[in-house]
């Protein structure tokens, strides 16, 4: 019996031992570690971490998913890219991985190779709606527009639409100029976004964004403002300050247009805003601050934000250029008509009224005629008017006609651009 007795304490101690070290706390993994590294911010550790748990677990897709997200929330997508495309070779069967490699080479301003990773994607996971929303969008940035139908299309035929491949459609035919079945689908993704979550709010936000430029390029003013309105009271984004900026232009108010678009500058992280209040100034005469606006959109290197617009790089640089262009073009136009002011201001205080005319009515061509850009110097049509008042004989028709026509086309008091008359 004592020995019996025996093998049960024995037992006992191995089985006690056995729960004290099921209690005793897990030795965290790299990973784990990588986690807690990225959590508290300490992302050099982190990086190095997930390698590590690349390297101890070499088909486990996990570390190398961690460290491809860390770096593409961080923006760093040359880093990312390689990442991702460890974690498609690590598991190939998963969609979202695909979907991420494609997003990175369109951040790299790759568009053709991401459209080529989702049509590769499509093949093996056919008909899958993530994989067909994602090809529709970089179709579109490709100008591939007729593709990027017939696939939504096709995929809505077999199994149904839904409110993000309405909106697809509505982008895809706005393309192509087909105002009816543009707006159809943008009404229809509205009809399908129904409910109160902050997320659905902002498709909403988004869609109605979408058709307010459908009902723009097509001359629809009113009913564009009534669009972007309604945006705005979806969720009050900086796109929609920036459209109605852009409306606000289009009616030649100055003031409400800039008001505008300094407001969206506060919290837009694209260059956008600050691009449109850029050619404001320029339309509108004021060249040093147009200037000054285009030297800050240069200076904004991050165009993550691209791959949600309607644009290239390429396109945002020929934006760019063709702009700066301008304002250097307006500067030499502005400085000519300054300096045949300048003499016919001297011509007007010895009463020589005639030649003072034709000077200044060759000033105003200078100012405001070789772009078609209303008055392109301002001040200089300040000064005609003061020159107006220095020709005695005869009232000079053609200044005043600049002044009126500055005061209707140019609607910044005369005392903001130094005018003090």
């Amino acid at each position: 019996m004592k020995k019996v007795g025996h093998m049960k304490s024995g037992i006992s101690l191995i089985v006690l031992g056995l729960v004290l070290i099921a209690l005793l706390p897990a030795v965290p993994t790299a990973l784990d570690q990588g986690r807690a590294a990225e959590t508290s911010e300490n992302y050099q550790s982190a990086v190095s971490l997930y390698r590590k748990a690349m390297a101890d677990s070499p088909r486990d897709p996990v570390p190398a998913r961690a460290l491809a997200e860390l770096f593409s929330g961080k923006n760093l997508y040359n880093l990312a890219l390689p990442v991702w495309q460890e974690v498609i070779r690590r598991a190939p069967g998963d969609p979202s991985a695909w979907i991420s490699l494609a997003q990175t080479w369109s951040y790299l301003d790759q568009n053709q190779r991401s459209v080529q990773v989702l049509t590769e994607a499509s093949t093996r996971f056919p008909h899958h709606p993530d994989l067909v929303q994602s090809l529709a969008w970089m179709l579109f940035k490709t100008e591939e527009f007729h593709r990027g139908i017939t696939l939504v299309e096709s995929y809505i035929s077999q199994y149904g639409s839904d409110r993000s491949l309405e909106m697809t459609l509505g982008t895809l035919y706005s393309s192509l100029l087909n105002y009816d079945v543009s707006r159809s689908h943008y009404l229809k993704s509205l009809t399908l976004a129904s409910g109160s979550s902050a997320d659905t709010r902002n498709f909403r936000s988004i869609a109605w964004y979408n058709l307010s430029l459908l009902e723009k390029d097509f001359y629809h003013f009113d009913l564009a403002e009534q669009d972007i309105r309604r945006s705005i009271a979806e969720e009050d984004r900086p796109a929609g300050a920036v459209a109605l900026g852009e409306l606000a232009e289009g009616r030649r108010n100055f003031f409400e247009a800039r008001r505008l678009f300094q407001k969206a500058m506060k919290s837009d992280d694209t260059p956008l805003a600050r691009f449109d209040l850029a050619r404001l100034y320029l339309q509108f005469g004021f060249l040093q601050q147009a200037e000054e606006q285009l030297i800050q959109v240069e200076h904004h290197k991050d165009d993550s934000w691209i791959f949600n617009y309607g644009v290239t790089k390429d396109k945002l640089r020929r934006d760019l250029a063709e702009l700066s262009g301008n304002v250097d073009v307006g500067e030499a136009e502005d400085d000519r008509a300054v300096r045949v002011l300048d003499l016919a201001g001297g011509l007007a205080e010895f009463d020589l009224c005639i030649s003072c005319l034709a000077l200044l009515s060759e000033a105003t061509f200078y100012a405001h005629g070789p772009l078609s850009l209303g008055c392109r110097a301002p001040h200089a049509c300040c000064r005609a008017q003061l020159f107006a008042s220095g020709c005695n004989r005869s009232q000079p028709v053609s200044v005043l006609e600049c002044v009126r026509e500055t005061r209707y086309r140019y609607p910044v008091s005369f005392a903001e651009i130094g005018c003090k008359h």
